[in-house]
């Protein structure tokens, strides 16, 4: 299955099955910068914030424009540091458990922090040139699964039957 939308706001994204969601930068005409070049970014789920991130928004002669974008649980939202300043945020429409902002930076070395957890994405713009990746997503495991299997009786027949239970536990140790 594949789908493709022109999003012009944040957007959320649910499914009950494991996904893979990339955002894509199509260019000048759609990012309204002079002469840009596409790129491509794979988001990250939720449940891979990180708390403490230095990146590099590397220096070129031909990138101009410079943007980190953050998301925060709503009540990280104060403890959100860029450079150890705080940073204005904005609800995500459709799901006020999170919040973002959309930062034009300069280039060179950042840290984010936020004690909540966010995912950053960090991209610049210029003439015939782009680029952009994720830099503030965990590669953790999102579930983890035990196998148990073993044997049981049967309570009216007590006779031996055979079991298998699966128990799915979220990385912090509570039951999904």
């Amino acid at each position: 299955f594949r789908s493709e939308r022109v999003l012009k706001e944040p957007t959320v994204v649910t499914t009950g099955k494991p996904i893979c969601v990339a955002q894509f930068s199509n260019s000048s005409s759609f990012d309204n910068q002079e002469d840009a070049d596409p790129f491509m970014i794979v988001l990250s789920p939720n449940e891979q914030m990180q708390h403490l991130v230095t990146f590099n928004a590397f220096e070129s002669k031909v990138i101009s424009a410079y943007y980190l974008n953050l998301l925060v649980p709503s009540g990280g939202t104060g403890l959100l540091r860029l450079d150890g300043k705080s940073v204005a945020m904005s609800p995500v429409a459709g799901d006020k458990n999170y919040n973002y902002a959309q930062l034009k930076i300069s280039a060179g070395d950042h840290t984010v922090s936020c004690d909540s957890g966010f995912i950053a994405y960090v991209y610049g713009y210029g003439r015939a040139e782009a680029y952009g990746y994720s830099a503030g997503a965990s590669i953790r495991a999102i579930q983890h699964f035990a196998l148990i299997n073993g044997k049981a009786l049967d309570k009216k027949s007590g006779k031996p039957v055979a079991a298998r239970i699966v128990y799915q536990t979220l990385p912090d140790g509570r039951e999904a």
